[in-house]
């Protein structure tokens, strides 16, 4: 709070606090100034002519509650059903995703052993290759020679 004009102490002041409000209506809004002599009693006059007034009220708002609470339950009945219904199809959706998965991870598989069998097939018939190449190099030789004994005309 800014200090005011004249006043010394303004940075030192402490902070205005917010009164406390009174139980009986009384306050600085009021139009009272604070004295007990403006209180007027006359609450328990109209309580007792007001009785019979209340007693209805009471069986209105007794209606009113009842009548209020049957559409919060009926509105809470609302929605819980929409929430079984849609907790019901997320999990046969859910359901539905797992056979998914079960048959993508079957059918992975299958891709894998027929790979493997592939790759197995590949590496034996390489072998044959290598094998042959082998026999070649070591009696192509030999075996030329005997089928053409003497290679001049």
């Amino acid at each position: 709070m800014a200090p005011r004009d004249g006043d010394e102490n303004g940075i030192n002041r402490r902070p205005r606090q917010n009164q406390p409000a009174v139980a009986d209506g009384q306050g600085p809004g009021d139009g009272s100034d604070g004295e007990d002599d403006d209180i007027v009693d006359d609450d328990h006059n109209e309580a007792d002519d007001n009785s019979e007034d209340d007693s209805e009220d009471s069986m209105d708002d007794n209606d009113e509650a009842e009548e209020e609470d049957a559409e919060e339950e009926a509105a809470y009945e609302l929605r819980m059903q929409r929430l079984r219904a849609e907790n019901a199809e997320l999990a046969a959706d859910q359901m539905e995703q797992d056979l998914m998965l079960k048959e993508i991870l079957w059918k992975t598989e299958d891709i894998k052993e027929a790979t493997k069998a592939k790759q197995d097939e590949l590496a034996e018939l390489r072998e044959i290759r290598r094998l042959r190449g082998l026999e070649e190099a070591s009696g192509g030789a030999s075996a030329n020679s005997e089928a053409n004994p003497d290679p001049s005309p």
